[in-house]
C-alpha cells in the first residue's frame, strides 16, 4: 500500500477509458457475436438449417449462396417467429428456473430470377433481404450458500482483495483515479477490505463465514444479417453464388450479484451488492462464396467459404458496488461508467454440403461447417487487447457442426424434420461446454403460386457458470430454447 492512497468519501470513482476497457470487454464478448443460431425461413428452421446443397430457400444466402442458383422462379418470403428462452440453474442442489419470450422475424427476403432459355446459363438470380442469425433474450436467477458441499467458504471480497493486490488502490494528489482497482477502493472505503501488514497484502476484514449468494442476469437483443446475393445456374449442373453480408446486432445485459452475511456472529460485514449494465451495438461486413455441382439428377454436392465478419462495436456501460458494514452503513460508488469503441473479427467458416434427391418425392440434405474460434480477435486504437486475444487463442478451438434434414413431399402437404449438432468450441482446460443440439420438425402447404410453412425448433445446451469472475465454484446451466416459425411465400 502506498502513501498516495486516500480515504476520502468525496472521491468519485470514474474510470479512465483505458482502465475500463480491460474490465468491460473480454473474450466472452467476441464469442457472443461470433456464435450463430440462425432462424431464417420455416423450411430452413424445420430441417435443422440443413439446406446448403438442395437450395431454393432464401436462408441459404447466409450459408451457401450457390443454393440460390437452384431457383427457377422469383419469390418473396416473410417469416414471423415466436421465441422462448428457458434457463435452469442448479447450484449446490438448489434449482431455479426462468424464461423470457420474444416475438421477431426470422427472415424477410426477395429473390428475383432472370431465366434464359437460349444459352448455357439457365438463370441468374439477384437476392436481397434479412436473415435472423441469433437471439440474446434470456433471464436467469441462481442462489445458494457460499460453502459448496462443505469444501470451504467463498466471498466476492476474496476476488476484490486479489484484484487490489494485483493493481493496488491509487489516487493521485488531486484525487483523480489512476489505473488501480476501483472495486478495491469501494471495499476499502466500506470497511470490507484491510491491509495486512504481516503478509503485506490486502485481505477481507472478516473471516470465513456462511453467506447466501445470489445472481440475477437479464439479457435481450438480437443479431441479424442484411444480405445482397448474386447467383446463377449453368447447364443445370453447376450453380454459383456470392453474398455480401452486412450483419448487425444489439445486446443489453443487466447483472446483479449479492451476498448476505446472515450468520455474522461478531462480524461487522453484512454483505455486498454488485450490479452492472452493458449496451452494445455493432455492425459489420463479410463475404460468402459458394458452388454446387450436380453430377446426377439424384445427387448434388456443395462447398462454401465465409470470410470473417469485421464488426465495429460501440458500447456504453456502468457498474457499481455497495458494501454493507456496521461501522459505515451502506457505502456505494460507481466502479465504471463510460463508452468504448472497438472492433471484433469473427472466425472464418468452411462449409460442405450434399443432397440426395428423390425426384418429386423429397430429399435428404447433409451440411458440415467448421469455424475456428481461436482466430477471433479484438482491437482498438486506444487499448491493447493483447491479454484478451492471448486468452482467446488459449481458450478456444475449432468447432464442427453437422446438420441433417429431410423433406417428404405429399403434395400439397410437405413434411420435414432435422437435427444439428455443434461441438464444443472451448478447449478442455477452460472447463466450459458450448456444444449444443438442435431438433426440429415442420410442415408446409404449397401450390404453384404461394405457400405457408410452419416449423418448431428445440435447442439445448448444458454448461456451467460462476457467480462472479474467477469464483472458485461453478453452477450448472441448462439452456432450452424453443422457436416457432411461420413463413408466408409468394412465387411469381
Amino acid at each position: 500500500m502506498t502513501d498516495t492512497m486516500k480515504k476520502s468519501s468525496l472521491f468519485l470513482l470514474t474510470l479512465t477509458l483505458f482502465a475500463t476497457a480491460a474490465w468491460s470487454q473480454n473474450d466472452r464478448d467476441a464469442f457472443r457475436y461470433s456464435l450463430l443460431s440462425p432462424t431464417g425461413t420455416a423450411r430452413y428452421t424445420s430441417m435443422g438449417g440443413s439446406m446448403g446443397a438442395f437450395g431454393a430457400d432464401f436462408s441459404t444466402a447466409s450459408t451457401n449462396p450457390a443454393a440460390l442458383g437452384t431457383y427457377n422462379r422469383s419469390e418473396f418470403t416473410f417469416s414471423p417467429s415466436l421465441y422462448f428462452g428457458n434457463t435452469e440453474m442448479d447450484y449446490n442442489g438448489i434449482n431455479n428456473k426462468d424464461y423470457k419470450t420474444n416475438f421477431n422475424f426470422g427472415n424477410l427476403g426477395l429473390v428475383l430470377t432472370i431465366p434464359n432459355d437460349k444459352g448455357d446459363w439457365k438463370a441468374v438470380q439477384v437476392s436481397t433481404g434479412i436473415n435472423r442469425m441469433g437471439n440474446f433474450h434470456s433471464y436467469s436467477y441462481v442462489a445458494g450458500p457460499n460453502n459448496l458441499n462443505g469444501t470451504g467458504h467463498t466471498s466476492f471480497m476474496d476476488y476484490i482483495a486479489a484484484d487490489a493486490n494485483r493493481r493496488d488502490i491509487y489516487v493521485d494528489n488531486n484525487n483523480n483515479y489512476t489505473d488501480g482497482s476501483a472495486l478495491g477502493y469501494v471495499a476499502w472505503m466500506g470497511k470490507a477490505l484491510t491491509y495486512d501488514t504481516v503478509i503485506n497484502a490486502f485481505a477481507p476484514t472478516f473471516g470465513k463465514t456462511d453467506m447466501q449468494q445470489e445472481k440475477t442476469t437479464s439479457t435481450k437483443g438480437s443479431m441479424n444479417e442484411y444480405v445482397v446475393s448474386l447467383s446463377g445456374n449453368y447447364q443445370d449442373k453447376l450453380f454459383f453464388g456470392a453474398t455480401l453480408g452486412i450483419p448487425y446486432f444489439s445486446y443489453k445485459e443487466n447483472y446483479t450479484y449479492t451476498e448476505s452475511n446472515d450468520n455474522r456472529g461478531t462480524e461487522a460485514y453484512n454483505g455486498a451488492e454488485y450490479s452492472s449494465y452493458l449496451h452494445s451495438d455493432g455492425s459489420g461486413i463479410n463475404f460468402k462464396i459458394g458452388m454446387l455441382y450436380q453430377p446426377f439428377s439424384c445427387l448434388r454436392l456443395g462447398f462454401a467459404l465465409h470470410t470473417p465478419t469485421y464488426y465495429s462495436v460501440e458500447e456504453d456501460y456502468v457498474s457499481s458496488l455497495c458494501i454493507y458494514h456496521d461501522s459505515v452503513g451502506a457505502y456505494s460508488r460507481k466502479t465504471s461508467d463510460g463508452e468504448f469503441s472497438y472492433t471484433i473479427n469473427t472466425p472464418y467458416r468452411v462449409l460442405g454440403d450434399i443432397a440426395f434427391i428423390f425426384g418429386n418425392y423429397g430429399f435428404v440434405n447433409i451440411d458440415y461447417e467448421m469455424a475456428d474460434y481461436s482466430t477471433m480477435r479484438m482491437r482498438s486504437d486506444t487499448y491493447s487487447f493483447t491479454q484478451e486475444n492471448n486468452e482467446i487463442t488459449k481458450s478456444y478451438r475449432a468447432s464442427h457442426t453437422i446438420k441433417v434434414g429431410g423433406e417428404l413431399n405429399l403434395s400439397p402437404v410437405v413434411f420435414r424434420a432435422g437435427y444439428a449438432y455443434t461441438s464444443n468450441p472451448y478447449t478442455k482446460e477452460v472447463g466450459r461446454d458450448a456444444s449444443r443440439s438442435v431438433y426440429s420438425v415442420g410442415l408446409g402447404i404449397r401450390n404453384m403460386s404461394n405457400y405457408v410453412d410452419f416449423a418448431y425448433q428445440y435447442l439445448t445446451n448444458s454448461d456451467n457458470d460462476v457467480f462472479y469472475e474467477k469464483a472458485p465454484y461453478a453452477y450448472n446451466v441448462l439452456t432450452t430454447n424453443h422457436s416457432f416459425v411461420a413463413t408466408l411465400g409468394w412465387k411469381f
